[in-house]
């Protein structure tokens, strides 16, 4: 009987950012999105008249934005399997 030995490669993880830099990109994000909403709602209220008007408009149009990328990537997925069946025939016809 023989015996196999194992061999290990030392397998290297990738590094993730420090929690710290993540944490200050998110504060850093969050509040240059108040920053934005904030000016957005003053210019608009000078537009409406009224800043509860000018504050609605505003909240509508960030998760409208929000909104806007899911249906988007929805979009893009449907695509691509589009692309992907296209793909598929022209292999099964031997053109590619």
């Amino acid at each position: 009987m023989t015996s196999r030995q194992v061999v290990s490669l030392p397998v290297e993880l990738p590094r993730l950012p420090p929690l710290r830099l993540l944490g200050v990109l998110f504060f850093l994000s969050g509040t240059s999105s108040l920053v934005l909403e904030t000016l957005f709602t003053r210019l608009l209220s000078y537009t409406f008249g009224n800043t509860a008007y000018a504050a609605s408009t505003v909240l509508a149009a960030f998760l409208g934005g929000a909104d806007g990328v899911i249906l988007s990537r929805k979009y893009s997925e449907m695509k691509l399997a589009n692309l992907g069946g296209a793909g598929e025939a022209i292999k099964q016809l031997k053109l590619g």
